[in-house]
């Protein structure tokens, strides 16, 4: 029946899940592929280098994505007015446009080399800068097209957009490293991957009518944006906490080198959390309109089902990452243990994810923000600790110290708040 937990609400999260899943091991798969590549194309330090591009191209994504995209899925899910979903989906993204613009201009006014602020902290030409401005961008916009998708239910193109996004973006990067053995070319390909994938992603909301303007009552959408500015504040600073494990690599004993360990630990975990992390997508726009006791069933057991995927998933992993790592030649046996360690952690992340996707279909976004908030503290904290003395090692260990605490405080929280309504 429709209301229990074999009706047809637990069927659609599996069989959205699967799909998801399914796209998502493709698209991660392509990635990986493709980052591995790139340690053989370029050295050790280059690969370094074009990990700090990453990591600083997502940090000022985040301030142009805010909390946007699990918002538009939920709000949209939700509501059954075609004009609100229009609005939500028009106003995240030029909101997205707008902070990008933003983001990029305080990029250059603080770093660039010749009249930045800040030149010292992060250490990058202006041809560095202009290309991970641009980047920052796309990177915020293709995720939130995607939400808009996943929002409609229309989970064929949010799969087909994270695929094709996989391939354009690998394409693109390796071709141009391989051309001119630079991680600035592996930038520039990046960037021009995202830019297609963009362009298909919003002429297709544009025509299908799910982007336009707002002709209803105002009180609705300006509650989202208002939601969406808190949650994407805690965003941003994971993502600032996240950008200064980056910096303290890269003035650590060894600084490229570790920052390409630890991206190669990032990368090798992804096949940890890629099946979880698709039940907490698929999850969430059932979760929105499900009834408060089952709700609490099923957010118990999808829960329990993403941890005990995660441990499978990083015992091969974890045994293994040794043997990886010396794939790669005499300037990567170092990364073994932050690998493992990374492997490790990506269970308290398949674990955190998950009841991030539950407070906010029920919701509940200041405990996701709090959860948040506290995710970056402790990544920060721990990363000041531990970084320059264990290098790449000592920011995956942040990254288990940080997931593991947030999701120690989701897990009774989400529930107790579901039971007060």
């Amino acid at each position: 029946m429709r209301g229990t937990w074999g009706g047809w609400r637990l069927h659609g999260i599996a069989r959205t899940a699967l799909t998801i899943s399914v796209s998502n091991a493709l698209a991660r798969g392509i990635g990986l592929a493709a980052s591995l590549c790139l340690a053989f194309l370029i050295s050790v330090t280059d690969f370094g280098v074009f990990a700090l591009l990453a990591a600083t191209a997502a940090f000022v994504g985040s301030l142009a994505q805010l909390g946007f995209a699990p918002l538009i899925t939920q709000r949209i899910a939700q509501s059954d007015e075609v004009a609100t979903q229009r609005f939500v989906a028009a106003r995240a993204l030029l909101a997205a446009a707008a902070l990008s613009l933003l983001g990029a201009l305080i990029l250059v006014v603080l770093f660039d080399p010749g009249f930045g602020a800040l030149p010292h902290v992060l250490p990058l030409t202006r041809a560095q800068l202009l290309v991970v401005a641009a980047w920052s961008g796309f990177l915020a916009l293709n995720p939130l097209a995607s939400s808009v998708f996943a929002g409609h239910h229309d989970f064929a193109w949010v799969n087909g957009l994270g695929v094709l996004r996989a391939i354009s973006v690998s394409v693109a990067s390796l071709g141009l490293a391989w051309l001119f053995d630079s991680p600035l070319a592996a930038c520039v390909g990046a960037l021009a991957g995202e830019v297609v994938v963009a362009a298909l992603a919003v002429g297709t909301l544009y025509r299908r009518g799910w982007i336009g303007r707002w002709a209803g009552n105002e009180a609705e959408p300006g509650g989202f944006l208002g939601a969406s500015f808190v949650a994407g504040l805690a965003s941003l600073s994971i993502q600032g906490a996240m950008w200064v494990c980056q910096v303290l690599l890269l003035n650590s004993p060894g600084g490229l080198a570790e920052n390409g360990y630890f991206l190669l630990a990032s990368r090798l975990a992804l096949v940890v959390t890629f099946l979880p992390n698709a039940i907490s997508s698929a999850a969430l726009p059932h979760l929105s309109a499900i009834s408060p006791q089952e709700g609490l069933r099923t957010q118990r057991r999808l829960t329990l089902a993403t941890v005990l995927l995660s441990m499978l998933l990083s015992t091969p992993v974890i045994i293994g990452a040794p043997l990886a790592t010396a794939w790669f030649g005499s300037g990567y046996e170092a990364a073994g243990y932050p690998v493992a360690v990374m492997a490790a952690a990506a269970i308290a992340v398949a674990a955190n994810n998950m009841l991030s996707a539950t407070a906010v279909a029920w919701r509940r976004v200041r405990l996701w923000v709090a959860s948040d908030v506290v995710l970056a503290l402790a990544i920060a904290v721990s990363g000041i600790l531990l970084i320059p003395s264990h290098g790449a090692i000592g920011a995956a260990i942040s990254y288990a110290i940080g997931y593991s605490l947030s999701a120690a405080i989701l897990l009774p929280l989400v529930s107790k708040s579901r039971r007060g309504g």
